[in-house]
């Protein structure tokens, strides 16, 4: 299952800034004109918000179910002579 994450969330706390952004950032573009000042406004408020995204730190994080399991046993003679009576299940009476 693929999911995104953020590793600081805390800081979409910093959106708030979004709102007063626009209504300073529009009242200094005044003197700029009319066809330019929104595109200008607009592009501002983009920058701010792709810094406070970056700042909350997404991360795409994929999990996987498959597991694989591998068994070695050492078989070789410098193990000695009772590791294949180790590794064998205890006898119980039936």
């Amino acid at each position: 299952m693929d999911m995104l994450t953020l590793t600081t969330p805390w800081a979409l706390v910093l959106l708030v800034l979004l709102p007063a952004t626009a209504v300073t950032g529009y009242a200094r573009l005044r003197r700029l004109p009319a066809r330019r000042a929104p595109l200008v406004l607009t592009l501002r408020l983009l920058v701010l918000d792709l810094l406070v995204t970056a700042l909350a730190g997404p991360a795409w994080r994929t999990t996987e179910r498959r597991v694989a399991v591998m068994f070695l046993v050492d078989a070789s003679g410098s193990v000695g002579v009772l590791a294949p009576v180790v590794l064998r299940p205890p006898n119980r009476p039936g």
